[in-house]
Formats: C-alpha cells, sequence, structure tokens
C-alpha cells in the first residue's frame, strides 16, 4: 500500500529511464478522501528514495500492460512507485483511462506524461499543438474533459506537460514559439518562447483543477542541458511558479 499526503514542491532525477527521488524534508500522510480541501499529493519518504521506472513500454512509450511492470519488477528485483509513460495527442487528446488503470492494478502510480505534439516529428512547431493555440483556449474542450477524466479514474496520479521543454528536439521548445523575442507575446521582458510555453502550463493546469482533478500531482521536467544553449533557454524561463508545480524533474 503506497503512501502520499499533501506537501511542497520536491526534486527528482531521471538517469536513462529510471527515476530516482531526491529526498527532500517533508511529511507524509495516507491518501486522504478526494475533495476540494483535500487534494491528494505524491511526497517524498522519510528515509531514502523511491524506485520508479518507465518499465519497457515499448518504442511509442505507451505500450502499458500490468506484465510489462511485474516482469520489470522481477528483473530489478523490487517493486517501483510509479510508471511512467507517454499520452501522445496523435489523435486528438484524451485521458488515457486503460492505460492508467492497468498501472493502477498493479497497485504502482501512473506517471503521465503529456505530450503535445502530431506526429514523431520533434523539429519544428508542431502543425496543430501550438504553446499559442493552447493559451487561446482551442483544445479547452478537451482538455476539461481530460481533467474529468483524471479526477474520475480513482486513483492518485503524476502528470508532467511538456517533457524537456527546453529541448530543442521537442516542438514546445521556446526555439518554434517566439525563441528570445519579447516584443511578440506577454511581457516584455520575459522571452516569448519560455514565456508561451509557462503560460500554456498553467492554462492546462489551471483547467484541470477547474474540474476537480486534485489527484494529481504536477510535475515541472525539464533536461539539464538546454538545447540550443542559450541565455533565454534556461530551466528557470520556462519555470510555471512554485503555485503550479509539486515536483521538479531533471533529465
Amino acid at each position: 500500500m503506497k503512501r502520499f499526503g499533501s506537501g511542497s514542491v520536491s526534486i527528482l532525477v531521471s538517469i536513462s529511464a529510471l527515476f530516482v527521488v531526491v529526498l527532500a524534508s517533508c511529511s507524509w500522510g495516507n491518501v486522504p478522501t478526494r475533495n476540494a480541501a483535500a487534494p491528494v499529493k505524491v511526497l517524498p519518504p522519510k528515509h531514502g528514495v523511491y524506485e520508479a521506472a518507465f518499465p519497457g513500454f515499448g518504442p511509442n512509450e505507451s505500450m502499458v500492460d500490468g506484465a510489462r511492470i511485474r516482469n520489470f519488477e522481477q528483473e530489478s528485483g523490487k517493486p517501483i512507485v510509479w510508471a511512467y509513460f507517454s499520452d501522445n495527442w496523435f489523435k486528438g487528446i484524451h485521458f488515457p483511462a486503460d492505460k492508467v488503470a492497468a498501472i493502477a492494478h498493479e497497485h504502482v502510480i501512473p506517471f503521465i506524461r503529456m505530450m503535445p505534439r502530431s506526429n514523431w516529428n520533434g523539429y519544428g512547431q508542431d502543425k496543430n499543438y501550438s504553446m499559442q493555440r493552447i493559451i487561446d483556449g482551442d483544445f479547452d474542450s478537451q482538455l476539461r474533459q481530460w481533467g474529468r477524466d483524471a479526477r474520475d479514474s480513482g486513483t492518485p496520479l503524476m502528470v508532467e506537460f511538456g517533457t524537456e521543454d527546453n529541448g530543442n528536439w521537442f516542438p514546445r521548445n521556446g526555439k518554434y514559439n517566439g525563441a528570445g523575442t519579447t516584443d511578440g507575446y506577454g511581457d516584455p521582458h520575459v522571452p516569448d518562447g519560455p514565456e508561451r510555453f509557462r503560460d500554456a502550463y498553467r492554462h492546462i493546469e489551471d483547467i484541470c483543477n477547474a474540474e476537480g482533478a486534485n489527484n494529481i500531482t504536477w510535475v515541472f521536467h525539464v533536461d539539464a542541458e538546454p538545447s540550443p544553449a542559450t541565455s533565454w533557454n534556461t530551466m528557470d524561463q520556462y519555470y510555471p511558479g512554485d503555485r503550479y508545480v509539486d515536483w521538479l524533474g531533471i533529465s
């Protein structure tokens, strides 16, 4: 039986596909009853680290089934706390209910990697899911349904939007959404590309919160070496703010 509670920002580090949690000073407790006043948040352990993984979910990162989790645990000799997979938007934005249920059935936390992309082409702005379109509300109806389905999944979730946003191998990178210009969007003192990502992240989380998805622990996940290596592309430029982030992830 895994234990959870409510708390402040924690940190995790990715080594290849394995996630290791850096110890943070924070208490934890059992899963509270879901309601607006008592959100469910995954907290760090009092001692040591969590073992967790991307347990062989295939080349498309989303071939989720319980057998793969059990095989990984048998091979590693340890149970995992969460299982990480990609929620690609190739056919629209839909909550991956079957995959979440398969992971939860193994008494493991589903960790959803929310991937705003239409295909596997990582370089260049996505033909559908630009950060500006998300901010403008073009996908709000789908995102509201996603939030409701997350709320109704009946299990604690970990969710990150826009994995490694500071890497130009993904279309949400600032390079493709305004780069270092400051006169095309928002605050004239903040680079437009990262600012658009930041506001898209906030927009999605605000929608999920409005739909009562208080069972989500939100993760902000960046790469240790930004690409391009420019002053406007540093990880802090993308950071949505403490109000929006429960865990920090570093690849």
